[in-house]
């Protein structure tokens, strides 16, 4: 797939000859992300893992986003624009924050330290995204590869997910003083065990429609839809202050729509389940085509398909479709 001299794209700085991605056929190991032994026996409140009675004092705060996803976002600033949080008045305004005050203290320091690895790579995917995108825009004749481990980034969005639900959003929903995920979600987030079948990262092939799509990131809780009887009369809940279960998220990454499932979706039509490529170039230019490729250890990354217009995504059974300015096809 690659010569054995060049350097490998999953960013080990080795060559390929060298890379542990050759044995891997090319699928880059998973970050280490449980806690080193021995475990400590403790538990700490309002730390979400406590159940793992693995805890560490004292509760550190923590970046939903990752810190590392923020700084990238403000380019090396020391603030980012926000919009859509409860505290602020105008949720459709863009206010700019500073990135230490985005935290709040949802993690023991063993936690937060052991899935630190995870707010790395989301760095570095976010950066090869946004390089790939724009890629065909000045590049010379030559392809651009990057490799990253597919579950890497499943565990990524789930630690998201996770720092939400325990963090500011969940206060307005639950009676609870804190929020504590299945035993499940954290057996994932550590690396214990994969997710159930069909469970896991999806690609919308219709991307979710926001204000300045190329140079944002919008993340969304998606909610299993909760029901009440008035009567004999079946009525959706939809107030706010009803107990709410969350099964995924919703991350519009650069004008394109990953979603994590954390019970398989109903309706799936629109989905493709855990991509291997994502192919991005322009005028139907193969010379200097960008390449992210995710790999599962089940699926290595495929180059399937050709290109038409500015991205080609192929899933795991191999078919593909055209991704043209965010109107998906078969």
């Amino acid at each position: 797939m690659f010569a054995d001299d060049v350097p490998c794209p999953c960013g080990s700085g080795v060559a390929v000859a060298a890379c542990l991605c050759k044995d891997r056929n090319f699928v880059p190991p998973q970050v280490p992300t449980l806690p080193p032994p021995p475990s400590t026996g403790l538990t700490l409140d309002r730390c979400y893992a406590s159940v793992t009675r693995d805890c560490l004092p004292l509760l550190t705060g923590e970046h939903f986003l990752s810190r590392t996803v923020f700084e990238f976002l403000s380019k090396k600033g020391k603030a980012v624009g926000i919009s859509n949080h409860p505290w602020q008045k105008d949720k459709r305004r863009i206010e700019p924050i500073g990135i230490s005050s985005l935290t709040t203290k949802v993690l023991c320091k063993r936690h937060n330290s052991a899935l630190s690895p995870l707010d790395k790579f989301a760095r570095r995917f976010l950066e090869a995204y946004g390089e790939a995108k724009t890629y065909h825009l000045s590049a010379p004749s030559g392809n651009l590869h990057r490799l990253f481990n597919g579950y890497d980034l499943e565990r990524w969005m789930l630690k998201v997910l996770c720092g939400i639900c325990a963090g500011v959003y969940s206060r307005v929903e639950s009676p609870l003083d804190h929020w504590v995920p299945p035993k499940q979600w954290l057996s994932i987030l550590f690396g214990k065990k994969r997710m159930p079948s069909g469970c896991g990262l999806y690609l919308r092939k219709k991307p979710l429609g926001f204000p300045r799509p190329e140079s944002s990131i919008y993340v969304n809780r998606i909610f299993r839809q909760a029901y009440y009887y008035r009567g004999q009369t079946r009525v959706l809940a939809i107030s706010p202050t009803l107990p709410r279960s969350t099964v995924g998220l919703d991350m519009t990454v650069f004008g394109s729509t990953f979603t994590l499932f954390m019970d398989p979706p109903k309706q799936p039509h629109d989905l493709v389940y855990r991509p291997r490529t994502l192919m991005f170039t322009a005028h139907k230019n193969l010379s200097n085509a960008a390449y992210i490729h995710l790999g599962w250890d089940e699926l290595p990354p495929t180059f399937a398909g050709y290109i038409v217009h500015e991205r080609r995504v192929s899933d795991q059974e191999g078919n593909s479709w055209i991704d043209r300015q965010g109107k998906g096809r078969k």
